[in-house]
């Protein structure tokens, strides 16, 4: 079972992340997996989490948002299932909401994880929602978390250009 859950996430991972060769055929190998583990589990909060994950790498936005709350529902501690949550948001037209939902999040999970991914999610969503002073701070904690990634950078500069912050 966990090596069902652990493999789907890695495919999962190396789509989100822009490392698949064969982003179709990890989306579709992470999916039977999934749907393996959901036999044997199906009210488990991780489940749920990663079902949501999928439907948002396909740009399934109105599948993944209830995905992500079930998750949450499922695990009131599962900080990033209310990130994710609030940021598909944002696809759906829904900024304010999203915004308020992600700043509720984030402030439970942010102080506890070292990963760039929910900060640049958080940015992203600020910055969406025109709160571009916010979205610095977010996106500022997303480069101390992985330098590398190009688009945290883009993201940062735009923030930084609509905060009023020429330097």
């Amino acid at each position: 079972f966990y090596a069902l859950l652990g493999l789907s996430e890695c495919y999962i991972l190396r789509v989100a992340r822009d490392q698949s060769k064969q982003r179709k055929p990890d989306i579709q190998r992470a999916t039977d997996l999934l749907r393996q583990a959901r036999q044997q589990a199906p009210q488990l909060a991780e489940i749920a989490f990663l079902e949501g994950m999928l439907n948002k790498l396909q740009g399934k936005f109105e599948q993944a948002a209830p995905d992500f709350e079930r998750a949450f529902r499922l695990d009131r501690t599962h900080w990033n299932a209310a990130a994710q949550a609030a940021h598909v948001k944002i696809f759906l037209g829904r900024f304010e909401e999203a915004y308020a939902e992600m700043e509720e999040a984030t402030k439970n999970l942010l102080p506890d994880i070292a990963a760039a991914e929910t900060a640049y999610i958080a940015g992203e969503t600020a910055l969406v929602a025109g709160h571009p002073d916010r979205a610095v701070s977010y996106l500022d904690m997303a480069i101390v978390g992985n330098a590398t990634i190009a688009r945290i950078h883009g993201l940062h500069a735009a923030a930084r250009w609509m905060a009023g912050r020429q330097e």
